[in-house]
């Protein structure tokens, strides 16, 4: 049996920033009910969660016990395949916010498990930008966060998320082959 593994620090901050802190239920742009850190609000749980205000602590609590269905699938799904501490971080923000389905029938998945291209899998991420068959530019950054995270360009992760437009370019410039650079821009000056 696999150990369970966790998510690093680096990749519970890209959850938090991504998802955003809400103490009251909404519903997100695909039109699911949300409260806290994207907690996904389960039929059982709307009396309880939607219309009360919860508090931090409950929030972190909830995102916690998401956390670790995520990781625990996550580490399921690799069935061995060795990844280190960065792409297992991007796979699971990954997981939690698209859900453990859209990665388990994934190519992203697929060409991991299958060897040593890493960058065509890192790909894969920023393909997933979709809800209500349109392209979100908070996806595109998500992903694009993600795949940073992935292919352990921290210093790239961390510009997406503070939006960071010049050194993003910067970093371009001496990529011109960078998968899908003008969206990744065009979502970062919007």
């Amino acid at each position: 049996m696999t150990d369970h593994r966790h998510i690093n620090q680096l990749g519970l901050d890209l959850i938090k920033h991504f998802e955003g802190w809400r103490n009251q239920a909404y519903q997100d742009v695909a039109g699911h009910w949300t409260i806290g850190y994207g907690h996904l609000i389960r039929q059982s749980e709307m009396d309880s969660l939607v219309g009360p205000v919860i508090t931090r602590e409950e929030g972190e609590a909830l995102l916690k016990k998401d956390l670790a269905n995520a990781e625990g699938v996550v580490t399921h799904l690799l069935d061995g395949t060795q990844v280190d501490d960065n792409e297992f971080a991007a796979l699971v923000s990954f997981a939690y916010n698209l859900g453990v389905a859209a990665l388990q029938n994934s190519t992203l998945l697929r060409l991991l498990k299958l060897g040593p291209n890493r960058v065509a899998a890192a790909n894969e991420f920023v393909k997933w930008v979709y809800a209500n068959h349109r392209i979100w530019d908070g996806l595109v950054l998500r992903r694009h966060a993600e795949k940073a995270l992935f292919q352990n360009e921290v210093e790239l992760m961390t510009a997406i998320m503070t939006g960071d437009l010049t050194f993003v370019e910067h970093y371009l410039e001496n990529r011109p082959t960078y998968f899908r650079r003008e969206q990744l821009l065009s979502a970062l000056e919007d």
